[in-house]
């Protein structure tokens, strides 16, 4: 704003489509490498008219989550306190998907590496298809069906420095191989399965993972996990920092992952995101659970106020904001 006023000119370009509207006078909206169009931000008016303009949808119908009929329970949390959060109870039935929202710091991660075995935890018992497991590291909930995709997707997530089909098959070397021998063929045709079912922008599969787009990145994180078949799947922040179009891909390929009788749990810090996918929603607030909403009770006003819920000053709670 202060170059704007010293009569610089700039172009700006962001995924943050609010950001957008607080900070442009005008949008142009380019779609597979073509303008769509330019726009003063008056004549939008707001995010939900740019939507539909980038990926050639309504903000309905990339939010669509197709009914799934809700099965039997997969993933049972019982009590699980550790530094950051303490008396955590959550269950995940198959053809759901359970939100997690919380203010930044609340826990929300830190409750989903413990779940996965990436952190230990003091206390509490998980369960896995109604028997009880014991996680301690992320190993146990592979072996028991339990599948993590982290926030921090380049340092947590992938093998930036190795290619696309070392990160698929990292996991699932046991479907490649054979009394300890690489099938190179086999690891080959396993990549490019996957590859193609999620329409991953490549040149090569032996290209790095570094070299690749922030959203296809996370699509080969997610190739990875459904390779590897696990019955329930945590994202962590799935759609940060990517583009509106492979948010709508991804948000699709949820509908994919329950009908096959799976479960997700979303965590996610984008309001419209949660409310748009989520059965229920788990509200965390300073390391406990300050609530839990059904879809019929969703709005963004109320979500809010479970999640400050456990702040106990207002300055704490300015801090969170």
């Amino acid at each position: 704003k202060n170059l704007k006023e010293r009569g610089v000119a700039i172009i700006y370009i962001s995924h943050n489509l609010e950001e957008v509207f607080d900070t442009c006078d005008t949008v142009t909206v380019l779609k597979d490498g073509a303008v769509v169009g330019t726009y003063t931000v008056e004549e939008l008016g707001n995010v939900n008219r740019l939507i539909p303009l980038m990926v050639g949808r309504t903000i309905e119908e990339m939010y669509h989550k197709k009914e799934v009929k809700i099965g039997t329970e997969l993933l049972r949390v019982e009590n699980l306190t550790g530094s950051k959060f303490q008396n955590i109870n959550i269950n995940v039935r198959a053809g759901e998907i359970l939100g997690i929202f919380g203010l930044v710091g609340a826990g929300r991660t830190d409750i989903a590496r413990a779940i996965y075995g990436a952190d230990k935890f003091e206390k509490g018992k998980i369960r896995v298809n109604g028997k009880e497991i014991s996680i301690k590291k992320p190993k146990d909930s592979l072996k028991s069906g339990v599948g993590y995709l982290p926030e921090d997707r380049r340092n947590q997530g992938t093998f930036p420095q190795q290619d696309i089909e070392f990160n698929i098959n990292a996991i699932n070397l046991d479907k490649v191989m054979k009394a300890g021998i690489l099938n190179y063929k086999k690891a080959y045709e396993q990549t490019k399965k996957y590859v193609d079912l999620l329409s991953i922008k490549i040149g090569s599969i032996y290209q790095k993972v570094s070299d690749l787009s922030g959203g296809n990145q996370q699509k080969v994180v997610i190739a990875r996990w459904l390779c590897k078949n696990p019955d329930v799947l945590i994202f962590d922040e799935p759609t940060a920092g990517i583009d509106v179009g492979t948010k709508a891909e991804i948000y699709r390929l949820f509908s994919e992952i329950l009908k096959q009788g799976k479960g997700i749990i979303l965590i996610s810090s984008y309001l419209p995101e949660l409310i748009g996918l989520s059965d229920r929603v788990l509200v965390i607030s300073n390391g406990m659970v300050a609530g839990e909403v059904e879809r019929k009770d969703f709005s963004e006003e109320y979500l809010l106020t479970l999640a400050m819920k456990n702040l106990v000053s207002k300055e704490k709670i300015k801090e969170a904001v």
